[in-house]
C-alpha cells in the first residue's frame, strides 16, 4: 500500500493528525510520501505501478484525494487504472468525500476507507479548459460563482482566514462564505447542455454535483448516485445578498426549491463561458478561465468504501 501524505492540510495539523494513527495504518514509512517530497512523483507511482503495486491512499484533505487520482490517471495505462483500488484518510478539513458513507471507520476521531476487500467502481468528473489539451478531473463536485469564489479565498486566506482555518474549520468556512457573498459578485455566462440552450445568465452561483455535500454543513437535496454516469446542476440567478444567504441557509437543512431564480437538472455534460474570466472550483480547489467543459466518465475509477 502507497500513501500520500499532505501534512500542510488542516491549517497546519496533517502531519499532527496521521502521527496519531500511523502506526495502525501503515507497516512501513517507506510506503508513505509526504508532501514535502513530492519531486517525481509521478514517476515514482509509475514505477510503482509498473511492479505491481494497486493500493493507494490519499491521507490529506479532498485536495489531496484529487491530486493523487491525477496524477495515478496520468501514470497508468486505462487497464492499469481500472486495477487500482483507492482509499482515502480524512486528515483535512471539511472532508466532503466522506460525508456520503455510513458505518465509516474512525481512528481518534479520523475517518478511514483504506479496505481493499470492499470497493466499488464510481464516476470520475473531467473538466476541460477552452483551447487547452489538458483535463482536469473531479470526484465530488465543482462550480462558479459565490461558492467557488469563498472557496477560492478560503485557499487563499487572509491573517483573519488563517486564524480561524486552525481554530475551526467550520468558522473558517462561514467566514469565507459571508466576506464573498457580500462582496454580491455576479458573472454573465452562457450554459449549453443537452437539455438547456441559456445564454447571458446573471449567476450568483452554480453548483455541478455527484456528491451533494459541497463545503461544510452546506449540502444539496440530490441523492448521492456515484455510479449513475450523470452529474447534477444547481443555478441561483442574479440574487441579492439576502436572497443568496436565505439559499445557504436552506442548504444547511438540504433544502432546494426551484424557482424563477433557482433551476436544477441532471446532465451527462455541461459547457460554460463567459467574455471574462471567472473562477472554477473543484473538490476545493481552484482556477479560472472563461469557458469550460464538464463531463462524466462513468465507472472510472474503484474505491474504498464503508
Amino acid at each position: 500500500m502507497f500513501v500520500l501524505l499532505n501534512k500542510y492540510c488542516c491549517g497546519g495539523l496533517g502531519k499532527k493528525k496521521w502521527n496519531s494513527i500511523k502506526n495502525e495504518i501503515s507497516d512501513s514509512e517507506n510506503n508513505v510520501v509526504v508532501s514535502d517530497d513530492m519531486n517525481n512523483l509521478c514517476l515514482r507511482l509509475q514505477q510503482l505501478i509498473e511492479n505491481g503495486e494497486r493500493n493507494f491512499v490519499a491521507a490529506g484533505g479532498d485536495g489531496t484525494i484529487n491530486y493523487l487520482l491525477t496524477n495515478l490517471l496520468l501514470c497508468s495505462t486505462s487497464k492499469q487504472f481500472s486495477e487500482i483500488k483507492f482509499g482515502a484518510i480524512g486528515l483535512g478539513s471539511s472532508m466532503d468525500y466522506f460525508k456520503t458513507y455510513n458505518g465509516l471507520k474512525h481512528i481518534n476521531n479520523i475517518p478511514i476507507l483504506i479496505d481493499t476487500n470492499r470497493t466499488s467502481f464510481r464516476d470520475l468528473g473531467t473538466i476541460s479548459p477552452y483551447n487547452t489539451n489538458s483535463k482536469l478531473i473531479w470526484l465530488n463536485n465543482a462550480g462558479v460563482g459565490v461558492i467557488a469564489d469563498a472557496n477560492y479565498f478560503f485557499n487563499h486566506p487572509n491573517k483573519l482566514l488563517q486564524l480561524l482555518k486552525k481554530f475551526s474549520t467550520s468558522l473558517a468556512i462561514y467566514f469565507a462564505s459571508i466576506s464573498t457573498i457580500f462582496k454580491n459578485k455576479k458573472y454573465v455566462i452562457d450554459i449549453e447542455s443537452d437539455e438547456y440552450s441559456l445564454r447571458s445568465l446573471h449567476i450568483t452561483n452554480l453548483s455541478i454535483v455527484k456528491n451533494p455535500h459541497i463545503s461544510g454543513s452546506l449540502c444539496y437535496p440530490s441523492a448521492f448516485n456515484p455510479s449513475d454516469g450523470f452529474m447534477q446542476i444547481y443555478i441561483c440567478i442574479d440574487m441579492s445578498v439576502l436572497e443568496t444567504l436565505g439559499v445557504l441557509f436552506n442548504l444547511t437543512k438540504q433544502r432546494f426549491t426551484p424557482s424563477s431564480k433557482k433551476q436544477t437538472w441532471r446532465t451527462e455534460k455541461v459547457q460554460i463561458k463567459s467574455k471574462h474570466n471567472f473562477v472554477i472550483e473543484y473538490d476545493g480547489e481552484t482556477f479560472q478561465t472563461n469557458e469550460v467543459t464538464f463531463s462524466i466518465i462513468n465507472n472510472k475509477v474503484q474505491v474504498c468504501t464503508a
